[in-house]
């Protein structure tokens, strides 16, 4: 799945420079990328400021002002032979004496001589880091999966190889590459490549399409990309706290997503890109609603965004499931759209728009529909119903489990009880997915009969004769369901044994992210203890 998106002022590409240890050389090195207007990152050991061969203290503001400066540590130590306390003061000081030489607050980091662990990650993380580059060159220009590990495409000598003429002819599909080129300002000199260097950056510069930058402002870029779990976090604290500052950042965001994201595209996976992130999307907005500082003009600029980017992919999806027969997609497809429509109602006060994903809950033909998602009822026997997914694997099953708890929540903040839709059929449906993932006890199932479309556009039925596969993930999703349950709904801890144990399993809910490789990433706002737990 994937967003169409743009970096700033609608560029399709972005390059940017980093270069270590802040010796002399960094003064022709900032001359050439001026003179092309380009932007580099440098990261500095403060140790050897005003040392033989390196940069002045005196200087740092005016040599690299429009550049960012970031962080190499102290003395520029293998940060994996440190101990913690050692490893916590290389870093900690070297970003305190720059941000007080430079008046810059300090994000950036990269590892000195390319060493780094969990244990030198997670540090850099607690001491507010927003990334740190490797020297493990990729070759490519993807994004970076974790900017903690961020692996830069080449370094400078490479460049020189042609990678300017491949970087500015990628193909059209291959979305918003990322040239990333890195080394030491000394090698230009040792190596007598100055020449090939400033060739270069001519050639990479003055492009319409590109987006020239420095390392944090393409990170601080890139972050605003995931957007609706920030946004959605921020307006939480602005909530909670009720500091103004938190509901700024959260609006900022919202408003960048507004400019640059013009619509959804890809594969069939648009329709899960859509359903996912419009719900996530239009329940920040919700949370946003009432702060004063949201311009009423980009308030509504954010509800037709909205409208025109995610609500056509989800009634499209829901009426049409991409010309195939109604049952031929998994519920978490069509619940995800559900949600959506249901959240882009309510912030867009379009009853209409909720009403159309309540009717698809009650009555839809797709697996969707609440007693099709929830295939089948063991009540009275057990306290138990089967998820349509249940047959497929654990991991999609935990899925459904989630976006039926966002369904309900959203019907309930508009009066609607879909919590005890008959007689509290999705309670059972939580007894039964964390029976099955948080036990070793055996739960009873029943064929599930998939209507899978063929290549000739008719279905093909298939047999999911036992329980699918894995358990024991981790998802942000529980706690919705077992407060409610439990807090509102005064159900007694008997009938909610499981779902407490996925509940006291999970732990205190985090926001969206990657708890395990199942975890489902970002397809939850989660903080669910925060939020539902009385």
């Amino acid at each position: 799945m994937k967003f169409e998106l743009f970096y700033p002022q609608w560029k399709d590409r972005a390059v940017t420079f980093s270069y270590d240890d802040g010796q002399i050389f960094d003064r022709r090195l900032v001359d050439i990328f001026n003179k092309y207007n380009l932007k580099a990152t440098f990261h500095l050991n403060s140790g050897t400021l005003d040392t033989e061969g390196f940069i002045k203290t005196q200087e740092l503001k005016s040599l690299y002002q429009g550049h960012e400066i970031a962080c190499h540590g102290v003395a520029h130590e293998y940060p994996t032979h440190l101990s913690q306390e050692r490893l916590v003061q290389e870093f900690y000081q070297d970003r305190c004496i720059l941000e007080r030489e430079t008046g810059r607050i300090i994000r950036g980091c990269s590892y000195a001589f390319g060493e780094y662990d969990e244990r030198v990650i997670n540090t850099l993380k607690n001491l507010g880091f927003a990334y740190s580059r490797t020297v493990e060159s990729t070759g490519n220009f993807r994004i970076p999966e974790d900017f903690m590990r961020w692996t830069p495409s080449c370094h400078h000598n490479d460049a020189f190889r042609g990678i300017a003429e491949k970087f500015l002819h990628k193909p059209d599909y291959q979305k918003l590459p990322l040239l990333y080129v890195w080394g030491h300002s000394f090698e230009f000199d040792r190596e007598q490549t100055w020449e090939q260097m400033e060739s270069f950056c001519r050639k990479i510069s003055d492009h319409e399409n590109v987006w020239y930058t420095t390392n944090i402002d393409y990170v601080n870029y890139m972050n605003a990309a995931r957007g609706a779990t920030i946004a959605y976090q921020q307006a939480l604290r602005w909530k909670i706290e009720q500091d103004d500052e938190y509901a700024a950042k959260a609006v900022e965001n919202l408003n960048k997503w507004v400019q640059t994201c013009v619509g959804v595209t890809g594969n069939t996976n648009l329709s899960l890109a859509a359903g996912l992130y419009g719900y996530e999307f239009a329940i920040a907005g919700e949370l946003l609603r009432d702060y004063g500082g949201w311009d009423r003009a980009d308030f509504a600029a954010f509800q037709n965004w909205l409208l025109k980017v995610f609500y056509p992919a989800n009634d499209d999806f829901l009426k049409r499931h991409h010309d195939t027969n109604a049952l031929h997609y998994w519920a978490n497809w069509c619940l995800c759209n559900i949600a959506a429509k249901m959240a882009i109602g309510i912030v867009t006060d379009r009853r209409d728009i909720y009403n159309e994903g309540i009717a698809h809950l009650q009555t839809g033909d797709t697996n969707g529909r609440l007693r099709r998602a929830i295939y089948h009822d063991y009540a009275p026997d057990y306290n138990f119903a089967q998820w349509q997914e249940s047959g497929r694997d654990q991991g999609h099953t935990l899925m459904c489990v989630g976006l039926m708890g966002i369904i309900c929540q959203l019907a309930w903040s508009q009066g609607d009880d879909f919590f005890a839709y008959d007689d509290n059929l999705f309670l059972r449906a939580c007894e039964y997915a964390a029976c099955c993932n948080y036990t070793n006890e055996t739960v009873p199932y029943t064929t599930y009969i998939w209507q899978k479309q063929s290549q000739w556009g008719y279905p093909i039925p298939e047999e999911q004769t036992t329980l699918g596969g894995g358990k024991w993930i981790k998802r942000a999703i529980w706690a919705l369901p077992y407060y409610h349950y439990k807090g509102i709904k005064n159900i007694s801890d008997d009938n909610l044994k499981y779902t407490k144990i996925a509940t006291e399993y999970v732990g205190i809910e985090g926001g969206g992210g990657y708890y395990d490789a199942n975890s489902g990433g970002y397809d939850v706002l989660g903080l669910g203890t925060l939020m539902y737990a009385r």
